[in-house]
C-alpha cells in the first residue's frame, strides 16, 4: 500500500515538473524536424477511404477469426492426455 501511495505521488510530481517539457512528438513538431519521410513503411495498405479501411479490417478480423477456430478445433478438449 506504501509502495502505491508512494508510486501515485510520484507521477503527480512527474506531470507536475514535465507538462513544460512537452513529449517526444510534441518537440518534432514544433522544431519541424520532420521531413516527410518515414522510417517504417507498413507491408500492407489499409486503403485511402472509409470503406477501404473497413474491407481490410473486416479480412484481418476473419482471419483472425478462422485461425482461432482452427486453433480451437484442433486442441479439442477432453482429448488431453493427463500427468501421472
Amino acid at each position: 500500500m506504501g509502495i502505491s501511495i508512494v508510486l501515485v505521488g510520484g507521477l503527480v510530481f512527474f506531470f507536475i515538473f514535465s507538462t513544460d517539457l512537452g513529449d517526444g512528438l510534441e518537440r518534432t513538431m514544433e522544431e519541424g524536424e520532420n521531413d516527410g519521410s518515414s522510417e517504417y513503411e507498413a507491408p500492407l495498405s489499409y486503403g485511402d477511404s472509409f470503406s477501404q479501411a473497413f474491407i481490410s479490417g473486416l479480412v484481418g478480423f476473419l482471419f483472425v477469426l478462422c485461425i482461432v477456430h482452427w486453433y480451437g478445433r484442433i486442441r479439442e478438449p477432453g482429448n488431453e492426455n493427463p500427468q501421472p
